[in-house]
């Protein structure tokens, strides 16, 4: 039995599977909503946050012994790249909780992701540009004719934009056309790059809380299910009406919208502009969910 455990900017997740045969069999998955990154202050980390995320790799700790796991990998992603005491709080996490946690590079995140997702997909795309849109970081990899050809790691997440532009509830016209520009201009730099390599037949494929939140959503779902989201297909069109319907509601009333993770109804808004933005820099108009990801990258890593 083998573990993974994602300690991100947003969530915390833990996946616990089998491999057989050149397949991932899950056994348990869970996930804390710790909201990290809104704890960093002054390039920081404190606060209730930090505790509510020992809590979480605490009782995942003691679910790996549960399920008699015999190899697991645990990381910690964006924000912890981004604290000055990042490391610190992962020495407190270890001296707590036990679990061992690795500080990971973007580029280990890109990599891992990128396996996770296309472990999990129904097909394997021969051209492709895959996504994974975090609480603190988006990372991003070019596939074209089946060889992973680049990966990159950008400084944008659902959540360090909510925190960074957003104010209003509803937010302001202008507050959602910062939060566009400013991922344009980071996109920027390897939009025209990636579109050239990336070939004609490309496909589009985005992962993780944002994505998978917009597939609930647009699915009516009461109770995530993940087999109804792997693979789902949507249009930017869709992707739109969802924004517009998001923001003609307060924070509070978001939260009952069927699908919408509890907590998080305030980021939702800056997530999906990202998701439009990054449709819009490399002139895609469908997207292809994944619900896998880098729990999956990891579980695969250690087989």
């Amino acid at each position: 039995m083998l573990g993974a455990i994602d300690v991100g900017s947003h969530t915390v997740r833990l996946l616990i599977a089998e491999y057989k045969g050149g397949h991932l069999y899950p056994v348990k998955t869970a996930r804390k909503i710790t909201r990290l990154n809104m704890a960093l202050c002054d390039g920081k980390l404190t606060g209730y946050e930090v505790k509510a995320t020992m809590e979480a790799v605490k009782e995942f700790g003691v679910d790996l012994k549960k399920y008699n796991v015999g190899r697991y990998a645990a990381v910690a992603t964006s924000v912890f790249r981004e604290a000055v005491n990042g490391a610190e709080i992962i020495n407190r996490i270890k001296k707590n909780t036990g679990v061992n946690v690795e500080i990971i590079t973007g580029q280990r995140e890109a990599f891992l992701t990128s396996s996770g997702i296309l472990a999990t997909l129904d097909y394997s795309p021969v051209n492709a540009i895959l996504f994974d849109l975090g609480g603190g970081s988006t990372e991003l990899s070019l596939i074209n004719d089946g060889m992973m050809l680049e990966k990159i790691s950008l400084g944008f997440g659902a959540t360090s934009l909510t925190r960074e532009f957003i104010e209003n509830d509803p937010s302001l016209p202008e507050e959602l056309e910062a939060v566009y520009k400013y991922i344009k201009k980071i996109l920027n730099k390897i939009c025209n790059k990636w579109v050239a390599m990336s070939g004609e037949d490309a496909c589009l494929i985005g992962t993780a809380g944002t994505v998978t939140t917009l597939a609930a959503v647009m699915e009516g779902l009461t109770e995530y299910d993940p087999e109804r989201i792997n693979n789902l297909k949507f249009q930017k069109d869709d992707i739109l009406k969802l924004l517009v319907r998001f923001n003609s509601t307060t924070v509070c009333q978001r939260a009952n919208i069927n699908g919408l993770e509890a907590g998080r109804a305030d980021v939702i808004i800056a997530g999906t502009i990202a998701v439009l933005a990054i449709m819009e820099c490399f002139g895609f108009s469908q997207l292809i969910v994944s619900d896998g990801g880098l729990l999956e990258g990891l579980i695969l890593s250690q087989c």
